[in-house]
Protein backbone atom coordinates (compact mmCIF):
# COMPACT_ATOMS: atom_id res chain seq x y z
CA UNK A 1 0.00 0.00 0.00
CA UNK A 2 2.83 2.40 0.65
CA UNK A 3 4.47 2.82 -3.05
CA UNK A 4 0.95 3.27 -4.18
CA UNK A 5 -0.16 5.98 -1.66
CA UNK A 6 2.87 7.89 -3.02
CA UNK A 7 2.43 7.41 -5.98
CA UNK A 8 -1.16 8.80 -5.90
CA UNK A 9 0.17 12.46 -4.64
CA UNK A 10 1.79 13.62 -8.52
CA UNK A 11 -1.87 12.51 -9.96
CA UNK A 12 -4.15 14.13 -7.38
CA UNK A 13 -2.04 17.29 -7.37
CA UNK A 14 -2.70 17.12 -11.71
CA UNK A 15 -6.34 16.43 -11.34
CA UNK A 16 -6.85 19.27 -9.12
CA UNK A 17 -4.90 21.82 -11.68
CA UNK A 18 -6.56 20.01 -14.38
CA UNK A 19 -10.12 19.79 -12.96
CA UNK A 20 -9.70 23.85 -11.95
CA UNK A 21 -8.44 25.09 -15.63
CA UNK A 22 -11.88 26.22 -16.53
CA UNK A 23 -13.09 26.86 -12.79
CA UNK A 24 -14.91 30.74 -12.46
CA UNK A 25 -13.39 31.51 -9.53
CA UNK A 26 -10.07 30.85 -11.07
CA UNK A 27 -11.07 33.39 -14.20
CA UNK A 28 -12.14 36.18 -12.00
CA UNK A 29 -9.23 35.28 -10.65
CA UNK A 30 -7.17 35.84 -13.46
CA UNK A 31 -9.23 39.19 -14.08
CA UNK A 32 -8.86 40.73 -11.13
CA UNK A 33 -4.89 40.02 -11.49
CA UNK A 34 -4.97 41.71 -14.57
CA UNK A 35 -6.48 44.25 -13.83
CA UNK A 36 -3.94 45.52 -10.91
CA UNK A 37 -1.02 44.60 -13.04
CA UNK A 38 -2.39 47.29 -15.85
CA UNK A 39 -2.24 49.39 -12.89
CA UNK A 40 1.04 49.30 -11.76
CA UNK A 41 2.49 52.03 -13.46
CA UNK A 42 0.40 54.85 -12.89
CA UNK A 43 2.10 57.93 -11.63
CA UNK A 44 1.64 58.57 -8.10
CA UNK A 45 -0.82 55.77 -6.72
CA UNK A 46 0.12 56.21 -3.35
CA UNK A 47 -3.04 53.59 -2.26
CA UNK A 48 -1.70 50.81 -3.90
CA UNK A 49 -3.69 48.44 -1.35
CA UNK A 50 -6.95 49.74 -2.28
CA UNK A 51 -6.47 49.06 -5.79
CA UNK A 52 -5.51 45.89 -5.21
CA UNK A 53 -9.05 45.51 -3.25
CA UNK A 54 -11.11 43.47 -5.94
CA UNK A 55 -8.17 41.20 -6.37
CA UNK A 56 -8.13 40.10 -2.81
CA UNK A 57 -11.74 40.01 -2.40
CA UNK A 58 -11.61 37.13 -5.58
CA UNK A 59 -8.34 35.53 -4.05
CA UNK A 60 -10.15 35.04 -0.75
CA UNK A 61 -13.57 33.26 -2.43
CA UNK A 62 -10.96 31.10 -4.25
CA UNK A 63 -9.17 30.37 -1.16
CA UNK A 64 -11.97 29.23 0.39
CA UNK A 65 -13.15 27.02 -2.41
CA UNK A 66 -10.08 25.05 -2.47
CA UNK A 67 -9.92 24.22 1.43
CA UNK A 68 -11.07 21.10 2.89
CA UNK A 69 -15.19 21.52 3.61
CA UNK A 70 -14.77 20.14 6.96
CA UNK A 71 -12.04 18.44 9.35
CA UNK A 72 -11.87 15.08 8.24
CA UNK A 73 -9.85 16.74 4.38
CA UNK A 74 -7.00 17.97 7.32
CA UNK A 75 -5.64 14.59 7.22
CA UNK A 76 -3.82 15.51 3.84
CA UNK A 77 -1.59 18.45 5.99
CA UNK A 78 -1.00 22.25 5.15
CA UNK A 79 1.85 21.21 3.36
CA UNK A 80 0.48 19.39 0.56
CA UNK A 81 -2.74 21.48 0.71
CA UNK A 82 -0.34 24.52 0.13
CA UNK A 83 1.74 22.40 -2.85
CA UNK A 84 -1.32 21.96 -4.87
CA UNK A 85 -2.88 25.55 -4.75
CA UNK A 86 0.43 26.75 -5.27
CA UNK A 87 0.75 24.71 -8.40
CA UNK A 88 -2.76 26.23 -9.54
CA UNK A 89 -1.83 29.82 -9.13
CA UNK A 90 1.63 28.95 -10.52
CA UNK A 91 -0.19 27.04 -13.64
CA UNK A 92 -2.47 29.97 -14.34
CA UNK A 93 0.35 32.83 -14.21
CA UNK A 94 -0.61 33.96 -11.15
CA UNK A 95 2.54 34.18 -9.84
CA UNK A 96 6.07 36.05 -10.28
CA UNK A 97 9.15 35.20 -9.71
CA UNK A 98 11.06 37.14 -6.95
CA UNK A 99 13.37 38.62 -8.93
CA UNK A 100 11.04 40.28 -11.45
CA UNK A 101 9.85 43.62 -9.48
CA UNK A 102 7.31 45.04 -12.82
CA UNK A 103 5.65 41.62 -12.84
CA UNK A 104 4.96 41.66 -9.45
CA UNK A 105 2.02 44.02 -8.96
CA UNK A 106 -0.45 41.92 -8.76
CA UNK A 107 0.95 38.60 -8.35
CA UNK A 108 -0.54 35.83 -5.53
CA UNK A 109 1.35 34.19 -2.75
CA UNK A 110 0.41 31.72 -0.34
CA UNK A 111 1.22 29.91 2.82
CA UNK A 112 -0.58 27.60 5.01
CA UNK A 113 0.20 27.03 8.79
CA UNK A 114 -1.15 24.02 11.05
CA UNK A 115 0.46 24.32 15.00
CA UNK A 116 0.59 21.50 16.52
CA UNK A 117 -1.11 23.41 19.56
CA UNK A 118 -4.13 23.63 17.90
CA UNK A 119 -4.99 20.85 15.69
CA UNK A 120 -8.21 21.69 14.39
CA UNK A 121 -7.06 25.43 13.29
CA UNK A 122 -5.41 26.20 9.64
CA UNK A 123 -4.02 29.49 8.83
CA UNK A 124 -3.77 30.97 5.37
CA UNK A 125 -1.57 33.67 4.57
CA UNK A 126 -2.98 35.57 1.24
CA UNK A 127 0.05 37.85 -0.72
CA UNK A 128 -0.90 40.51 -3.13
CA UNK A 129 1.90 41.18 -4.76
CA UNK A 130 2.21 45.59 -4.65
CA UNK A 131 5.40 47.88 -5.01
CA UNK A 132 8.07 46.99 -3.26
CA UNK A 133 6.91 43.57 -1.68
CA UNK A 134 3.89 41.62 -1.18
CA UNK A 135 1.06 42.66 1.15
CA UNK A 136 -0.31 40.12 3.30
CA UNK A 137 -3.12 38.77 4.53
CA UNK A 138 -4.24 35.82 7.71
CA UNK A 139 -7.51 34.18 8.21
CA UNK A 140 -7.89 31.49 10.52
CA UNK A 141 -10.00 28.48 9.81
CA UNK A 142 -11.54 26.30 12.29
CA UNK A 143 -12.13 22.66 11.41
CA UNK A 144 -14.84 20.02 12.95
CA UNK A 145 -16.17 16.61 11.93
CA UNK A 146 -19.56 19.35 10.86
CA UNK A 147 -17.88 21.70 8.73
CA UNK A 148 -15.44 24.73 8.69
CA UNK A 149 -15.62 28.40 10.15
CA UNK A 150 -13.68 31.64 9.48
CA UNK A 151 -12.65 32.79 13.03
CA UNK A 152 -10.19 35.73 12.09
CA UNK A 153 -9.53 37.95 8.82
CA UNK A 154 -6.42 40.24 9.71
CA UNK A 155 -5.30 42.44 6.90
CA UNK A 156 -3.64 45.84 8.69
CA UNK A 157 -4.67 49.21 7.51
CA UNK A 158 -1.90 50.72 5.22
CA UNK A 159 -2.31 52.53 1.96
CA UNK A 160 1.43 50.41 1.06
CA UNK A 161 0.37 47.26 2.73
CA UNK A 162 2.71 44.91 5.19
CA UNK A 163 4.91 41.63 4.55
CA UNK A 164 6.60 38.81 6.23
CA UNK A 165 3.14 37.38 8.38
CA UNK A 166 4.62 35.65 11.79
CA UNK A 167 2.52 33.81 13.49
CA UNK A 168 2.99 33.04 17.12
CA UNK A 169 0.35 31.55 20.30
CA UNK A 170 0.87 31.73 23.76
CA UNK A 171 1.05 28.80 26.36
CA UNK A 172 -2.81 28.18 27.26
CA UNK A 173 -4.02 29.78 30.93
CA UNK A 174 -5.96 28.10 33.33
CA UNK A 175 -8.89 28.26 31.28
CA UNK A 176 -7.70 27.09 28.29
CA UNK A 177 -7.35 30.29 26.63
CA UNK A 178 -4.51 31.56 24.61
CA UNK A 179 -3.26 34.75 22.89
CA UNK A 180 -2.65 35.11 19.18
CA UNK A 181 -0.24 37.35 18.00
CA UNK A 182 0.59 38.21 14.08
CA UNK A 183 3.50 40.11 13.38
CA UNK A 184 4.27 42.04 10.16
CA UNK A 185 6.80 44.32 8.69
CA UNK A 186 5.73 47.29 6.68
CA UNK A 187 6.67 47.39 2.75
CA UNK A 188 9.50 49.45 2.33
CA UNK A 189 8.25 52.04 -0.34
CA UNK A 190 5.85 53.14 3.35
CA UNK A 191 7.15 56.69 4.35
CA UNK A 192 6.20 57.00 7.90
CA UNK A 193 5.33 54.41 10.18
CA UNK A 194 3.66 54.37 14.34
CA UNK A 195 6.52 53.03 15.96
CA UNK A 196 10.58 52.75 14.71
CA UNK A 197 13.28 50.55 15.32
CA UNK A 198 16.71 49.81 14.53
CA UNK A 199 17.67 46.27 13.71
CA UNK A 200 19.90 44.34 16.35
CA UNK A 201 22.34 41.76 15.42
CA UNK A 202 19.53 39.12 17.38
CA UNK A 203 16.84 41.35 16.73
CA UNK A 204 13.79 42.21 18.37
CA UNK A 205 11.95 40.08 20.78
CA UNK A 206 8.28 39.28 21.70
CA UNK A 207 6.90 37.49 24.45
CA UNK A 208 4.12 36.14 24.58
CA UNK A 209 2.63 34.67 27.58
CA UNK A 210 -1.21 33.38 28.36
CA UNK A 211 -2.52 37.07 29.07
CA UNK A 212 0.37 39.56 28.37
CA UNK A 213 2.51 40.11 25.76
CA UNK A 214 6.29 41.80 25.88
CA UNK A 215 8.18 43.95 23.39
CA UNK A 216 11.82 44.59 23.21
CA UNK A 217 13.29 46.45 20.73
CA UNK A 218 16.17 49.25 20.22
CA UNK A 219 14.92 52.87 18.59
CA UNK A 220 15.49 56.12 18.64
CA UNK A 221 16.59 58.10 22.01
CA UNK A 222 15.13 61.69 23.22
CA UNK A 223 18.97 62.34 23.23
CA UNK A 224 20.34 63.39 19.71
CA UNK A 225 23.70 62.41 20.99
CA UNK A 226 22.18 58.54 22.05
CA UNK A 227 22.06 56.90 18.75
CA UNK A 228 19.63 54.70 19.87
CA UNK A 229 18.41 52.54 23.27
CA UNK A 230 16.22 49.66 24.53
CA UNK A 231 12.12 50.19 24.25
CA UNK A 232 10.28 47.75 26.64
CA UNK A 233 6.73 47.67 26.36
CA UNK A 234 4.73 45.61 28.36
CA UNK A 235 0.37 44.86 27.93
CA UNK A 236 -1.65 42.97 29.83
CA UNK A 237 -4.70 41.76 28.45
CA UNK A 238 -6.60 40.04 31.78
CA UNK A 239 -9.33 43.27 31.44
CA UNK A 240 -8.63 44.63 27.90
CA UNK A 241 -5.50 46.05 26.24
CA UNK A 242 -3.12 47.78 29.64
CA UNK A 243 0.18 48.74 29.41
CA UNK A 244 1.79 47.30 32.78
CA UNK A 245 5.20 48.27 34.06
CA UNK A 246 8.04 48.27 33.79
CA UNK A 247 7.99 51.40 31.26
CA UNK A 248 11.54 51.19 30.92
CA UNK A 249 14.54 49.65 32.04
CA UNK A 250 16.63 52.91 33.91
CA UNK A 251 15.59 56.36 35.36
CA UNK A 252 17.06 57.79 32.46
CA UNK A 253 14.69 55.86 29.83
CA UNK A 254 11.53 56.01 32.11
CA UNK A 255 12.01 59.99 31.79
CA UNK A 256 12.03 59.43 28.02
CA UNK A 257 9.09 57.21 28.30
CA UNK A 258 7.22 59.85 30.74
CA UNK A 259 7.85 62.48 27.85
CA UNK A 260 6.44 60.86 24.89
CA UNK A 261 3.74 59.23 26.30
CA UNK A 262 -0.01 60.86 26.53
CA UNK A 263 -1.10 61.73 30.25
CA UNK A 264 -2.64 58.73 30.42
CA UNK A 265 -0.71 56.01 29.81
CA UNK A 266 2.01 57.67 32.65
CA UNK A 267 -0.50 59.03 34.97
CA UNK A 268 -0.14 55.86 37.75
CA UNK A 269 4.18 56.00 37.73
CA UNK A 270 3.61 60.12 38.72
CA UNK A 271 2.88 62.32 41.03
CA UNK A 272 -0.20 64.59 40.79
CA UNK A 273 2.04 68.13 40.92
CA UNK A 274 4.04 66.73 37.44
CA UNK A 275 1.20 67.15 35.38
CA UNK A 276 1.30 69.99 34.37
CA UNK A 277 5.04 70.09 33.17
CA UNK A 278 3.54 66.94 31.48
CA UNK A 279 1.09 68.42 29.47
CA UNK A 280 3.54 71.54 28.30
CA UNK A 281 6.70 69.06 27.25
CA UNK A 282 5.58 65.86 26.50
CA UNK A 283 4.56 64.98 22.95
CA UNK A 284 5.43 61.57 20.64
CA UNK A 285 8.32 63.53 19.30
CA UNK A 286 10.49 64.90 21.70
CA UNK A 287 14.11 65.89 20.82
CA UNK A 288 17.18 67.55 22.75
CA UNK A 289 20.23 66.33 24.96
CA UNK A 290 20.87 65.62 28.53
CA UNK A 291 22.49 68.21 30.42
CA UNK A 292 22.30 66.08 34.03
CA UNK A 293 22.25 63.02 35.08
CA UNK A 294 22.99 61.76 38.62
CA UNK A 295 21.97 60.60 41.75
CA UNK A 296 19.78 63.10 43.61
CA UNK A 297 22.12 64.20 46.51
CA UNK A 298 22.26 61.90 49.21
CA UNK A 299 18.73 60.36 49.24
CA UNK A 300 18.61 57.00 48.37
CA UNK A 301 17.26 55.62 45.17
CA UNK A 302 16.32 59.32 43.38
CA UNK A 303 17.93 60.62 39.89
CA UNK A 304 17.93 63.76 38.98
CA UNK A 305 17.83 64.05 35.42
CA UNK A 306 18.21 67.11 33.22
CA UNK A 307 17.33 67.76 28.96
CA UNK A 308 17.76 70.64 27.35
CA UNK A 309 14.44 70.63 25.06
CA UNK A 310 15.23 71.68 21.09
CA UNK A 311 12.18 70.49 19.88
CA UNK A 312 8.41 69.56 20.95
CA UNK A 313 6.02 67.61 18.24
CA UNK A 314 6.31 70.14 15.08
CA UNK A 315 7.42 72.63 16.64
CA UNK A 316 11.59 73.85 17.17
CA UNK A 317 12.36 76.14 20.35
CA UNK A 318 13.95 79.37 19.62
CA UNK A 319 15.96 78.73 22.42
CA UNK A 320 17.08 75.59 24.06
CA UNK A 321 14.26 75.36 27.06
CA UNK A 322 15.50 73.19 30.11
CA UNK A 323 13.87 70.45 32.20
CA UNK A 324 14.28 68.84 35.32
CA UNK A 325 12.92 65.46 36.99
CA UNK A 326 13.09 63.46 39.84
CA UNK A 327 12.90 59.64 39.33
CA UNK A 328 12.19 57.35 41.94
CA UNK A 329 13.79 53.74 41.72
CA UNK A 330 11.02 51.36 43.08
CA UNK A 331 12.91 48.42 42.37
CA UNK A 332 12.22 45.42 39.93
CA UNK A 333 12.56 48.20 37.10
CA UNK A 334 9.86 50.22 38.58
CA UNK A 335 9.97 53.95 38.71
CA UNK A 336 8.01 56.96 39.95
CA UNK A 337 8.00 60.86 38.12
CA UNK A 338 8.18 62.89 41.63
CA UNK A 339 9.27 65.93 40.13
CA UNK A 340 9.14 67.93 36.78
CA UNK A 341 10.20 71.84 36.35
CA UNK A 342 12.39 74.53 34.55
CA UNK A 343 14.81 74.75 37.49
CA UNK A 344 16.07 71.45 40.08
CA UNK A 345 14.63 71.85 43.47
CA UNK A 346 16.75 73.07 46.34
CA UNK A 347 17.37 69.47 47.40
CA UNK A 348 18.34 68.17 44.55
CA UNK A 349 20.94 71.08 43.07
CA UNK A 350 22.43 70.26 38.91
CA UNK A 351 26.09 69.65 38.42
CA UNK A 352 26.53 66.60 37.87
CA UNK A 353 27.69 65.71 34.27
CA UNK A 354 25.64 63.72 32.21
CA UNK A 355 25.96 60.03 33.04
CA UNK A 356 24.67 56.41 32.28
CA UNK A 357 22.18 55.44 34.92
CA UNK A 358 22.44 51.78 35.44
CA UNK A 359 21.37 49.64 33.29
CA UNK A 360 21.42 52.43 30.71
CA UNK A 361 22.38 49.62 27.98
CA UNK A 362 20.36 46.57 29.41
CA UNK A 363 18.65 44.13 27.31
CA UNK A 364 16.78 41.19 28.69
CA UNK A 365 16.69 37.79 27.36
CA UNK A 366 13.50 35.98 26.91
CA UNK A 367 13.30 34.15 30.85
CA UNK A 368 14.20 37.43 32.72
CA UNK A 369 11.06 38.90 30.96
CA UNK A 370 8.81 36.28 32.10
CA UNK A 371 10.38 36.43 35.34
CA UNK A 372 9.24 39.86 35.72
CA UNK A 373 6.12 40.26 38.46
Amino acid sequence: MRPISVGLLPLILLAAVAACAQDPLLERLKRESARAGARSGETGMQNQVGATKPLREAFVDWIEARLPADKSGLSVGAPFLESVMLAELKSAGLTAPDDDAEARFGSLGLALTWLEELPDVLFVTAGVGVHCGEDDAVYMYRFDPRGRVRLLADHPKSEWGYYGADIQISEPDTDRRRLLLLRYQSVQCASARNQGFYLRPDGNLFVLEPNRLTIEFANRSVDMFVHNRTFLQRFDFSHGAERIAPLALNPRDFAEEWLTNPWKDVRAWSTPDTRDAHSKFSNDYVGGEFSTMGPCGRTPGRWLIGLNLRQVGEKELPAPQPIYLIVRDLGAYRYRMEYAGPAPPKACPAGAEPDVSPGADLWLDRAAIKALP
